[in-house]
């Protein structure tokens, strides 16, 4: 009775104290009268104790089965076999399953337990794998060793676990749910999970969608909806969608139709100061492991890069993103355009203590820098007033420029340079060169070296003009993007009625000749009366006449069926795969219009999809051989931008 509690007899006890033993006693066996007469004599009865005889409490012992938090009932395997339990108000069981437990039953319904093993959610961090066994598993964030015992569960991934150790060496991710009991792992899932963190944009409960940012793509979505159960585990414990925050790095595993997000919100703040490159930073005067793959930005976190090389943020305030095994993932800073290519127009070069150059940058700002070493400018004719150029902004604030550093000689109203550009708007095109999101349009038309203006245009502002006067000053001939376009043309003439590519979702007759075809153009679902009845999942072209009814014209592009071989950015390349898994590509990337119809048919009714929601080829580098199949996709493809992708079939492992 008095276990676990220091008296001293000549002094009462504390509250507490008393507290303690009468805790205690709940459990001890009771002294029954064992004789009568004279002499009586007592023993204890390990079968009788005051919760049992007095208090009518009876004590259930075992493993917890399950626990179903509406119904509150639990399933516990005692040794008397499986049974349910009513659960009283206020008592909860979740995420205990498998733990083993010591409840009280009062009244017909469990009203406490304590649980006698421990649950937890941790990352392997070392194996000690011996005579075909695993011997010992040390988990990483509670940084502790732990004796496997005999017989125990290692859940299904168990074989892959055993197989990524040589020399007690992990390189893979693996993450699990353990049971702990007497200092022992007893049971344990762990999940082999790609090694590919995601950061959270933004979640809407409501349709269980997960926005979010993998590499340099954000806008990806996860449509939990799609899978048939998902389970979310935040910071080592089991949580709700509504508990993803932004900016958390998530990881996925999916086994069958069920989908675990595995979530981590562990950030750091300061500054970047010593680094070993592809192993660790120091941050804020702690060294953080770097993972493989590891994503950098140095514009605020806009763009990132994949690199575990960080030397450009050396010196600079960063936030570093933690994964799993509080490695470095994503890491945010800001270099002010340090080492990277900007564009300027040149105003004016002169020497006095140092060379010195003034730029107007595209944003209108005007800067004066000094001309780095080794960069003579100022006597290199070719730089003079209205020369659209390209440079780099080193550490120590100089510009650099290197020997095709002048894009365009001069770019005025007289100049030959200039050329009429023709704008086709169903492509977003200039001159055949796609115009993306990050296509800097710059209008030049007023620039005078009196009256220095220009103006910064979108897509919108030109796409309804007739052919231009401009000229393309950066492209990127690869992809056929246009990067820089400078327009010096004050004329701009409207375009012809838009002509819409949509996807059909359902059809339904309402009279002769009349039916209500469901469908999206890139607007939302929406519901518009055509005179001839199309099928779930076509693709068509339309026009709506005066009165908002469709009518189909001749596509002028074309549908094809391929599987999508490989995505950049907002590129996408198509081409056919044999039975045998050989790849034949296209030879080009197409543009994915940035309103363009994407829908998933894979399922029993049309899922509205994105281009992120695409899976590519992923090739087995070692083998030579596909790892992951990619999406069978048929297009609407026009002027070599695609309008429309219908999935067909979703891409799997099972190659």
């Amino acid at each position: 009775i008095t276990e676990g509690i220091n008296v001293v007899g000549s002094l009462a006890a504390t509250r507490g104290d008393v507290v303690k033993m009468v805790n205690n006693a709940l459990e001890v066996p009771m002294m029954v009268q064992k004789t009568w007469g004279q002499f009586p004599e007592y023993a204890e009865d390990e079968t009788k104790t005051l919760l049992k005889t007095k208090l009518g409490v009876e004590v259930v012992e075992g493993t917890l089965i399950s626990f179903d938090e509406e119904e509150m009932i639990a399933k516990i395997e005692t040794k008397d076999g499986d049974k349910e339990y009513k659960v009283a108000e206020g008592v909860s069981f979740a995420g205990l399953e498998d733990a083993t437990v010591k409840a009280w039953k009062l009244s017909g319904k469990l009203v406490w337990f304590e649980v006698k093993s421990t649950v937890v959610y941790d990352t392997v961090a070392s194996v000690v794998y011996e005579s075909n066994k695993v011997k010992e598993i040390k988990l990483f964030n509670l940084d502790k060793s732990y004796k496997v015992a005999e017989n125990a569960d290692l859940g299904k991934d168990i074989d892959k676990l055993i197989n990524d150790v040589g020399d007690n060496k992990l390189d893979g991710l693996f993450y699990g749910r353990f049971v702990i009991a007497d200092g022992k792992i007893t049971k344990a899932t762990i999940y082999n999970v790609a090694n590919k963190p995601y950061m959270v944009e933004k979640v809407d409960t409501n349709k269980e969608v997960v926005t979010y940012r993998y590499a340099d793509v954000t806008g990806r979505t996860l449509r939990l909806g799609n899978y048939d159960d998902y389970k979310v585990v935040k910071d080592g414990k089991e949580a709700e969608l509504a508990d993803l925050e932004k900016d958390d790095i998530f990881y996925t595993y999916t086994d069958g139709d069920v989908i675990y997000i595995f979530a981590v919100s562990k950030k750091v703040d300061g500054k970047l100061s010593k680094l070993v490159v592809g192993e660790k930073a120091m941050i804020a005067g702690e060294y953080y492991n770097i993972n493989d793959p590891a994503y950098m930005s140095k514009d605020g976190g806009e763009e990132f890069t994949l690199t575990t090389d960080f030397s450009d943020l050396l010196g600079e305030d960063v936030t570093a993103y933690l994964g799993l095994k509080d490695t470095i993932v994503y890491i945010v800073g800001e270099t002010e355009g340090e080492g990277e290519t900007l564009y300027g127009i040149l105003i004016r070069t002169w020497r006095s203590d140092e060379d010195y150059v003034r730029l107007m940058l595209l944003d209108g700002t005007i800067k004066t820098y000094v001309v780095a070493d080794g960069f003579d400018v100022v006597d290199n004719e070719d730089y003079y007033d209205r020369a659209f150029v390209k440079f780099t902004v080193n550490d120590d604030g100089e510009v650099e420029f290197d020997d095709n550093a002048i894009l365009v000689e001069d770019f005025t109203s007289s100049s030959s340079e200039l050329k009429r550009l023709n704008v086709d708007k169903d492509a977003t095109k200039v001159d055949g060169m796609f115009v993306t999101s990050d296509t800097k349009i710059i209008d030049v038309t007023n620039y005078k070296p009196t009256d220095r203006k220009v103006t910064s245009l979108t897509w919108d502002d030109i796409k309804n003009t007739d052919p231009i006067d401009g000229v393309i000053a950066v492209a990127d001939d690869n992809l056929g993007v246009a990067k820089v376009i400078l327009i010096n043309d004050p004329d701009f003439v409207s375009a012809e009625d838009d002509v819409y590519v949509a996807i059909v979702l359902d059809s339904a007759k309402i009279g002769t000749n009349k039916y209500e075809i469901t469908l999206d153009k890139g607007e939302g679902k929406e519901n518009i009366v055509f005179s001839t009845v199309y099928n779930k999942g076509d693709i068509i072209t339309f026009k709506l006449d005066k009165d908002g009814k469709g009518v189909v014209v001749a596509p002028t592009g074309t549908k094809e069926t391929k599987y999508v071989i490989d995505i950049n950015g907002s590129f996408i390349k198509l081409g056919t795969i044999a039975d045998d898994g050989t790849i034949t590509e296209d030879n080009k990337y197409y543009k994915v219009a940035s309103d363009a119809v994407i829908y998933d048919f894979t399922g029993t009714k049309p899922v509205e999809a994105a281009l992120a929601d695409l899976s590519d080829v992923e090739r087995d580098e070692a083998n030579n051989e596909i790892a992951v199949r990619a999406d069978k996709v048929t297009v609407y493809v026009e002027n070599d931008i695609v309008k429309a992708i219908k999935i067909e079939a979703l891409g799997t492992s099972d190659w």
